[in-house]
C-alpha cells in the first residue's frame, strides 16, 4: 500500500464528483497486485459517488482478493442496498454467503437474480 499511495501522492486531487478518477487509479493497483492501495483508492472513490451500487461491488470484489471477507460482505450488502437489481452484487453477495454456509441466505439472493432474470442461461 505505501509504494501504490506514494506513486499517487504527486497526482492531482480529482474534480468535485469525479469518482471515475480514483476508480482508474484503483484498478491500476489491482492490477499490480496492491489490493490494499486499490481498497483505499475505491473509498475515494465512493467518497465522491456515495450511490454508487457498481463501486460498492468493485470494492466487494477488490475485499475477496485482499482476503478481508467481511469488508466484502458489507460491501456486497451495500451494493445490492444501493441497487436491488444489480445482479452482479447479487450473485456475489450469494456466493459470500455460500462460503460461510449461510445456505438460507445464498438462496435468498439466487432467488432474486432468478426473478429478476427468469430466462437467464446461467442458472
Amino acid at each position: 500500500f505505501p509504494d501504490l499511495q506514494e506513486k499517487f501522492n504527486n497526482v492531482k486531487k480529482a474534480p468535485d464528483g469525479n469518482s471515475y478518477y480514483y476508480f482508474v487509479l484503483a484498478k491500476l493497483g489491482a492490477y499490480e497486485g496492491n489490493s490494499e492501495g486499490s481498497l483505499y483508492l475505491l473509498d475515494k472513490a465512493i467518497e465522491q459517488d456515495k450511490s454508487s451500487s457498481f463501486l460498492e461491488e468493485e470494492k466487494a470484489r477488490e475485499s475477496i482478493e485482499a482476503n478481508r471477507i467481511d469488508l466484502a460482505m458489507a460491501a456486497a450488502q451495500k451494493a445490492v442496498d444501493l441497487n436491488p437489481k444489480n445482479q452482479e452484487a447479487l450473485l456475489l453477495l450469494g456466493k459470500l454467503f455460500s462460503a460461510r454456509k449461510m445456505s438460507s441466505e445464498a438462496m435468498a439472493q439466487y432467488h432474486e437474480v432468478i426473478k429478476l432474470n427468469p430466462r437467464s442461461e446461467d442458472r
